[in-house]
């Protein structure tokens, strides 16, 4: 045990291990403890903590992208990566939200970081609005983007669904990582929590009766059917349904189960919460 060198008592907010040593998150400064030998492991009698910076570091686990440690700011309105500049000759901290200052204005409760199959690191806002930050740093690409979920939080239908918490683990075959999170609705007459993971995102070699682009959904995959059963979970819920890679009119869960319109059949049906999404094209 020991104490930062510093002219300020200041909370210990987080510790994450980096190349450079020990990166030590505070809510004055931001530390880097290592040997003060090069090549040498860290031991009670050897131990230097050099300053970073004093960004100030929220109460929240950092991440490591790539090669470089990404931490929120103790305001929880900036994200920022840790790299080595070569001018200083040390680590220093950079503002990943100067062209999206606004889109962390709800501040930030916590990230996680998926690598596969894109640079991404996900968050999720006080307001329970999950965002998302494509991350290339030596392409400099810093590129953030709105997640609004489907459904609503209260029974009136004005409050968007929540995000409660996330989280990122390795898909069951390996191919990619799965953002996992906790969502809060209000659904039929009560709230409700659900455990969510979002799925493979749509490339050309998926079948287009295959694309899921709906949310809190259900697949179903077998033999034609009319009635679709299993979705107790989405009761008195309006859903939007795909037949076969078809579009299908919406459709509303009585008792668990829809039926398709028309005498429609199908073997591929997808059903679940519509989702907002927007498209900006470039200026000319």
């Amino acid at each position: 045990s020991g104490n930062l060198p510093s002219t300020q008592v200041n909370a210990i907010q987080w510790m994450a291990a980096d190349n450079s040593g020990l990166a030590i998150g505070t809510t004055g400064q931001e530390w880097v403890v290592k040997s003060n030998a090069s090549n040498d492991v860290v031991t009670p009698t050897n131990r230097k903590a050099d300053p970073v910076s004093k960004t100030r570091s929220a109460y929240i686990q950092p991440v490591l992208a790539g090669s470089n440690l990404v931490f929120v700011q103790a305001a929880r309105r900036r994200i920022h990566d840790m790299t080595f500049s070569f001018e200083l000759d040390r680590l220093k901290p950079n503002d990943l939200n100067l062209y999206a200052e606004h889109i962390t204005r709800d501040q930030i409760l916590d990230i996680a970081y998926q690598q596969e199959p894109l640079n991404t690191i996900w968050s999720y806002t006080n307001a329970g609005l999950l965002l998302g930050l494509t991350y290339y740093p030596d392409q400099k690409v810093y590129a953030w983007h709105r997640h609004p979920l489907g459904g609503y939080s209260n029974a009136g239908q004005t409050a968007a669904a929540i995000v409660e918490a996330i989280s990122v683990i390795p898909s069951y075959d390996g191919t990619r990582d799965e953002l996992t999170l906790i969502v809060k609705r209000y659904i039929n007459g009560a709230t409700k929590r659900y455990i969510e993971y979002m799925t493979r995102y749509y490339e050309d070699d998926i079948a287009i009766e295959d694309a899921f682009q709906v949310d809190c959904g259900l697949t179903y995959d077998s033999t034609a059917t009319a009635t679709v059963t299993g979705l107790d979970h989405l009761e008195g819920q309006t859903v939007k349904v795909m037949r076969d890679g078809k579009s299908h009119p919406d459709l509303t869960v009585t008792s668990g189960a829809v039926t398709l319109a028309n005498s429609q059949t199908g073997s591929t049906i997808q059903i679940g919460l519509a989702n907002t999404w927007a498209i900006k094209t470039m200026e000319i």
